[in-house]
């Protein structure tokens, strides 16, 4: 359990000199980032818990490189500093995903930048249980993970207190497979379709970060390649595309006109 006189909570930057000024704490903000680092150096913090990512970071693109580096990098930087903890929580999508890369919030590139991410979900073998699980650790080999309950700590208190009930051996990215395939055809061809669809539905991605993206999810490159022409991508080198509708049936015309 938590123990509130503990807890400094940041709700927003403000004046001293002016009690009435009060402007949102961003993570994409220098300034702020600065401030956070002077707080958590002068309370003596061992625990900083940022929730949600997405409305820290608002002004940023999350789903690029750049943008992604410019949030993790500081905080990286302060958490060697001052051997605090950091844990950042970005919420899932509602979507029904394959891999756990694809499970935070409109974003590949916060879990492929992230050194350590665990993911919280529900045991479907035991509904009354959860699962604590290790989806990422760039210091090594994928942790166990952990079961868990929750309950509360008195019949007069409503708080929660986790109950761990062993560890957890099974892959994240293997269960959320199964959960696919229980809802949906689960096909590899599919399913990389899906993942080629969604990484480039909003315009070029850089070749660098599609390579990445490519990688974690353990798509072949027979696979990869033949999915990449069905849909038509354009691989030039420098970004991956899905060409245009229009410009694929004119290209289709002009052939055909042309034989």
């Amino acid at each position: 359990m938590g123990v509130l006189s503990l807890v400094t909570f940041i709700n927003h930057v403000g004046d001293k000199n002016d009690p009435t000024y009060k402007e949102e704490w961003m993570l994409d903000n220098a300034t702020h980032v600065e401030f956070l680092r002077q707080c958590i150096v002068s309370i003596g913090a061992a625990l900083v818990v940022m929730d949600p990512l997405a409305d820290l970071a608002a002004n940023s693109d999350l789903n690029l490189t750049g943008p992604v580096r410019k949030v993790f990098g500081p905080l990286n930087r302060i958490a060697q500093e001052t051997g605090v903890c950091m844990l950042v929580n970005t919420h899932t999508t509602k979507a029904i995903v394959d891999s756990v890369i694809k499970s935070a919030a409109h974003s590949y590139q916060v879990m492929a930048s992230a050194a350590v991410a665990w993911f919280l979900m529900e045991d479907r073998d035991a509904p009354e249980r959860n699962l604590f699980m290790c989806a990422r650790n760039k210091f090594g080999g994928k942790k166990a993970g952990w079961r868990y309950t929750l309950a509360n700590a008195s019949e007069t208190d409503d708080t929660g207190v986790i109950q761990f009930q062993g560890k957890e051996y099974r892959s994240v990215n293997k269960m959320l497979r199964e959960m696919t395939d229980r809802t949906q055809e689960g096909t590899k061809g599919a399913q990389c379709r899906k993942f080629l669809m969604s990484l480039l539905k909003d315009g070029p991605k850089p070749t660098a970060d599609c390579n990445t993206a490519a990688s974690v999810m353990e798509f072949d490159k027979n696979t990869l390649n033949r999915e990449c022409l069905s849909l038509k991508v354009i691989r030039d080198g420098k970004t991956w595309r899905i060409e245009p509708k229009e410009q694929s049936e004119q290209v289709e015309f002009d052939h055909q006109h042309n034989t």
